[in-house]
């Protein structure tokens, strides 16, 4: 995570609906137990929900208006992001099987200790009626 050492989120979920052709409209996105290389513990926060996004041809896409990292380095320091992110998937019913990537950069009004872009990579199992 450029200036500073890599945040680790081990349980993220991610919940809301997928149309019939293939749109993602999230409406909750939840970041649990995330660390920084260790301690001191990390809070990650989903801001500016819906996120939208699309599955189509085995291609998803995620637009991210807003991640936020608050990291307690002796004080807090609250640190932006956004972007939008690519990847695939796998699966033509429930369940499907999506990995997102990609950077995300931060905002202007992040301070300066704040890593200019932050890498994002994750997998999640999309399940439920309409897939």
């Amino acid at each position: 995570m450029g200036t500073y050492p890599l945040v680790t989120c081990p349980f993220s979920s991610l919940n809301g609906t997928i149309t019939a052709s293939g749109g993602l409209n999230l409406t909750t996105a939840t970041f649990n137990a995330c660390t920084f290389s260790g301690p001191p513990p990390v809070t990650v926060t989903a801001y500016y929900l819906p996120w939208s996004g699309s599955l189509s041809g085995g291609s998803a896409t995620l637009n991210v208006p807003r991640l936020a990292l608050l990291i307690d380095v002796g004080k807090p320091v609250l640190c932006i992001y956004y972007g939008s992110l690519a990847g695939t998937y796998t699966g033509t019913a429930s369940p499907l099987t999506v990995s997102f990537s990609g950077t995300l950069n931060k905002t202007a009004t992040s301070p300066f200790l704040c890593s200019s872009t932050v890498t994002f990579s994750s997998r999640y199992v999309f399940a439920g009626a309409g897939l």
